[in-house]
């Protein structure tokens, strides 16, 4: 099944703990971080779109060409958007991004319990340490903390999310 992975770098693959203990700032990416990650994209076979703000600093070439360098697995198929003009800036983007692509599904389901159920096509994750996302996107986001990036913890956590969609 075709899954899909909304990427922050700053606080999920690198880490406020990872730089403080390098004494040179070059080493932008956690190791650790990097085969957590791996590990998940690996088993849920994620297709990744960069939603950091690397996106806004580098071209998306140079994002993929670094990531790969430094280990990171999986298809990145683009990145988000950037729209200023947002409350909740990330959330609209990745919103966004899902609608510009087709992802959308016309025939989602409305109850009580689970407000936006089936919104989109496929399964999908946002992975970021921030919280500026939508409402509908709850179910979809796993919050890393910024001192720690993308630990085992959040390699288990992910997958729960994960398996909550496939369930349906």
């Amino acid at each position: 099944m075709k899954t899909l992975m909304f990427l922050d770098i700053d606080g999920v693959l690198n880490s406020i703990k990872w730089m403080k203990e390098r004494s040179h700032r070059s080493k932008k990416i956690d190791p650790s971080n990097i085969d957590n990650m791996n590990k998940f994209i690996d088993y849920h076979a994620c297709d990744i779109i960069i939603s950091s703000s690397w996106r806004i600093i580098y071209d998306i070439k140079e994002i993929i060409s670094y990531l790969k360098d430094k280990g990171l697995i999986g298809n990145i198929i683009g990145k988000t958007p950037i729209l200023y003009d947002s409350e909740n800036n990330r959330g609209c983007e990745i919103k966004s991004w899902l609608i510009n692509n087709n992802y959308k599904n016309d025939k989602f389901v409305y109850n009580k319990n689970k407000l936006f159920k089936n919104l989109y096509k496929v399964p999908y994750i946002i992975i970021d340490d921030s919280t500026d996302m939508l409402y509908e996107q709850k179910d979809h986001f796993l919050k890393t903390e910024t001192e720690t990036g993308f630990t085992k913890k959040n390699y288990y956590e992910a997958n729960v999310i994960m398996y909550k969609q496939y369930e349906g």
